[in-house]
């Protein structure tokens, strides 16, 4: 088993020419992949999305510059339980990936549709959003089923072939007949060694005398237990349990497999063929399910039989509602992944930015499925990596289902003084609650000196005092503006510093106290614009980048995210606009 999954390499894909993540997944846990706009999110995903069983195969659109001679790669670096490293790649030539994990990626099936009309005779071309079809099943098996005959079974068993179960209620459960066409391996059946214990059981049974029930009971413990850990025995025994099938014992469990491996050794062709349909048909019923409790569209979305395959169809995106087509197209692939990677013991599973636009109850409801998924291959025994692609603030997940989620930043900050974090991290401190708030956090025309209390809790003398706390944001505020190296917190300390300095300054002397005695910053700003002051709009639209800043947690990275918002070129104008104004 996996314990962690520590680092992605790609080389190569879209905008990365080459890049290592420090990523440390936990299986079976939600994990955010958080990175601004254009930087690189879409190209992981591309990565993921061009692995095929043999090689990674890119569209020239997706190669690294649009270049055919830079070669792909992906690599993965994980940790086992026992703590032995391993690393694969896939590139143009191989993918070593495929036989640890399987990997399906989710995105948007939202496209742009152009058309043609002509009016007054010119040619006026118009265009409409479409979703495309999710293809479930792509190739549809003809109708076969299993051949099989009672009376023919027992003829050919022998003198005692009353003993055996009629299997024929078997052959038409899909469920079942789909675990043992995807689980059971059938390669060692001819072994004379499988023969000859088969051949002991039967011998065994035909040479007993009485009833079904006096003749199995003679047959020995040790011929039972031979034939029962035979590959293909012992593998549809699992499927019958598995589908919650009860047999009245053991033997009659083995006497019904051993038919069933007969039925397969009779035409192996044939059985291919109804295995396949089994399967076809069991996966058909477990998406009609699905699509049946989503009942919300008045188009009686269903998964459908066409040329194609079994698809999912949508009417045009304006005929159904947002919501509806984001769950529905969700679901859709969030299933197809799951009946897709069935046979893998790991599992990536990539979500390329779909919860960045839904609405919060839909949202709610995707996660919702998505935990359920990760629940049921947990059950199973198997690990998932659900990699969820997004731009938003991690925190606005942990508001809805996610209680339990890990966030990697792709743009990590490495931030040399941490002079800012350690102030706000003991901003709760009662020796300097109330001057750090008042004076340091918020703007204030005093200054403040805190040295006794910063030294007797081991803060930078350097940022004892307002005074200096306040140059030491400000200089942190024009490094970022410059595009040089900053530190987070001090920015967005500074902008809100800046912000209420601004607001005062547009205040008569005789409202400057009461603004300075108004708590949080959005009561500051209105109640300048209540005493006349025109406070400008950009002031309030700030508070996603300086409220967030406000409280740091311990043994958590404090920086990226911030850095992600910050990272933004409509904030970094938006504060400069602070250190220096916009002429009116």
């Amino acid at each position: 088993m996996i314990k962690r999954m520590d680092k992605i390499a790609i080389t190569n894909v879209k905008g990365i020419e080459n890049s290592v993540f420090d990523v440390q997944l936990i299986p079976n846990k939600p994990t955010l992949i958080v990175a601004p706009n254009g930087f690189g999110k879409s190209s992981i995903t591309a990565a993921f999305g061009s692995l095929r069983l043999k090689r990674m195969e890119l569209d020239k659109d997706e190669r690294h510059k649009g270049d055919e001679d830079l070669h792909p790669s992906l690599k993965i670096s994980y940790t086992m339980q026992d703590g032995s490293k391993i690393e694969k790649e896939a590139n143009h030539t191989k993918n070593e990936l495929t036989a640890t994990f399987g990997v399906h990626v989710i995105n948007s099936q939202l496209v742009s549709k152009a058309k043609k009309l002509k009016i007054a005779g010119a040619n006026i071309v118009t265009s409409a959003i479409e979703v495309t079809p999710v293809v479930l099943i792509k190739n549809i098996p003809p109708k076969e089923k299993f051949s099989y005959s009672f009376a023919a079974a027992k003829g050919a068993f022998g003198k005692n072939g009353k003993v055996l179960p009629n299997i024929s209620n078997f052959l038409v459960d899909n469920r079942v007949m789909a675990k043992i066409w995807n689980q059971v391996d059938f390669n060692k059946q001819d072994q004379a060694g499988v023969k000859k214990a088969i051949k002991t059981l039967q011998d065994e049974i035909n040479a007993g005398t009485g009833n079904s029930d006096k003749i199995l009971a003679s047959v020995e413990d040790e011929t039972i237990q031979a034939v029962s850990t035979i590959d293909f025995v012992s593998g549809i025994l699992a499927a019958f349990a598995e589908s919650g099938l009860n047999h009245a014992s053991q033997i009659e469990a083995i006497l019904a497999a051993l038919q069933i491996g007969d039925i397969h050794a009779s035409d192996k062709a044939a059985f291919k063929k109804a295995g396949e349909r089994a399967n076809y048909a069991f996966e058909k019923a477990a998406y009609v399910e699905v699509f049946t409790a989503l009942k919300g569209t008045w188009r009686n979305i269903q998964p459908k039989e066409t040329a194609d395959g079994l698809v999912i169809a949508f009417p045009k995106a304006n005929q159904i509602s947002n919501g509806e087509r984001d769950i529905i197209c969700f679901v859709a692939q969030l299933k197809k992944a799951k009946l897709q990677l069935k046979k893998n013991k790991a599992v990536i599973l990539v979500i390329d930015e779909i919860f960045d636009y839904l609405d919060d109850a839909n949202l709610v409801a995707c996660q919702y499925y998505l935990t359920q998924m990760i629940a049921e291959l947990k059950s199973e025994g198997r690990q998932i990596f659900p990699l969820i692609m997004t731009h938003l603030n991690p925190g606005f997940f942990r508001n809805f289902t996610f209680s339990d989620q890990k966030v990697c930043y792709l743009n990590k900050i490495a931030v040399a003084d941490k002079a800012v974090e350690s102030i706000i991290s003991k901003r709760d401190d009662p020796a300097i609650s109330d001057a750090i708030s008042k004076h340091f956090l918020h703007f204030h025309s005093d200054d403040m000196d805190l040295s006794n209390e910063f030294q007797a809790l081991g803060l930078p003398a350097g940022l004892a005092t307002a005074s200096q706390f306040s140059v030491h944001c400000a200089s942190h505020m024009q490094r970022y503006v410059e595009g040089k190296g900053f530190d987070p917190l001090a920015v967005c300390s500074g902008v809100r510093r800046q912000v209420e300095q601004l607001s005062f300054d547009l205040l008569a002397e005789e409202s400057q106290g009461e603004f300075l005695s108004t708590h949080k910053t959005v009561n500051k700003l209105q109640f300048a614009q209540s005493a006349g002051a025109t406070v400008p709009e950009v002031y309030f639209l700030l508070a996603v980048i300086y409220n967030d800043a406000m409280h740091v947690r311990a043994n958590q990275d404090n920086f990226s995210g911030l850095g992600a918002k910050l990272a933004n070129l409509t904030i970094k104008h938006m504060i400069s606009t602070l250190i220096q104004p916009e002429a009116p």
